[in-house]
């Protein structure tokens, strides 16, 4: 809400996201994205974990 996002919308996006890694949850998305070996952090307050390849 704070981000001004409607709830399907966050849905929507992940749905894509998890069809790219080729998963089904969030859990399995994470397995997906260490074992590509990409970098994920909490970042600062508000903001977006970060994503870089390696």
């Amino acid at each position: 809400m704070r981000l001004g996002l409607a709830e399907i919308t966050v849905k929507t996006h992940l749905t894509a996201i998890f069809r790219l890694l080729g998963v089904v949850n969030r859990t399995q998305a994470v397995v997906a994205i260490r074992r590509l070996g990409i970098e994920y952090g909490a970042g600062g307050e508000g903001a977006a974990p970060p994503l870089s390849a390696h």
